[in-house]
């Protein structure tokens, strides 16, 4: 049973079509490689799923409820969690802070509670902060915690990035260009449903050590994006 699907989805932008009529579905428990050149629409298909695009048509369809049009935060708050290309880590926070931005749909705190720094926000605050660095310990960047976000390498950034993603417990996961950066083939994205353990988190050792040469060795299945679909609508 598929956990994620798109059914016949495309999408231009101007005299460009990105998708064109895109059909695939994602199982729960698959890690799954979108593979094609620069320009084949794969950071447009993953923007469609999250909702940062709305699609000229079809359909998209999350845990059997349709997402097409959905506000990303909404998206976001059924399980369904990104990372992007480029580095999207806050430069003047620490990488602590970083990480517990990725817990902000746990958090059950409001603007009142947060302006007046109550107890209860107190407490919320030091309980985040605790799971937010057992996984940046889990990862291996528990030295890292109060260093600035702009201070690691970009593949640091990245590993911290992905920990991020998954310290919400999401039911699937887009990562775009997750091995990043080649030296001489670009990968693409990888969607991966995130299987769950106990403790939750299932699934960094499969994001942390992308193959050195852009292969998604870890994938189980592959959609092949085979043209430049940069061409007139």
């Amino acid at each position: 049973m598929s956990i994620l699907s798109v059914d016949g989805v495309s999408i231009a932008f101007g005299g460009v079509r990105a998708l064109d009529n895109v059909t695939a579905s994602f199982g729960a428990g698959e890690i799954v490689g979108i593979i094609g050149p620069n320009g084949a629409g794969k950071t447009t298909l993953l923007n469609v799923i999250c909702g940062l695009n709305r699609p000229d048509s079809g359909d998209i369809r999350f845990a059997d409820r349709p997402i097409g049009g959905v506000k990303p935060n909404r998206i976001a708050g059924m399980g369904l969690a990104r990372t992007f290309q480029s580095s999207q880590l806050f430069a003047g926070m620490s990488v602590l802070e970083n990480m517990m931005t990725g817990l902000h749909l746990r958090s059950r705190a409001n603007l009142f509670t947060a302006a007046l720094c109550t107890g209860r926000m107190r407490e919320e605050e030091s309980e985040l902060a605790a799971r937010a660095r057992e996984a940046l310990d889990y990862v291996g960047f528990a030295g890292f915690a109060d260093r600035p976000g702009n201070a690691l390498s970009f593949g640091q950034r990245r590993i911290v990035e992905i920990a991020r993603t998954l310290i919400s417990d999401p039911k699937i996961v887009l990562l775009d260009e997750p091995a990043e950066p080649q030296p001489r083939r670009r990968a693409g994205p990888a969607l991966a449903p995130h299987p769950r353990r106990e403790g939750g988190d299932a699934g960094h050792d499969r994001t942390r050590d992308p193959p050195s040469d852009g292969r998604f060795g870890s994938c189980r299945r592959a959609q092949l994006r085979p043209e430049d679909r940069r061409r007139p609508a």
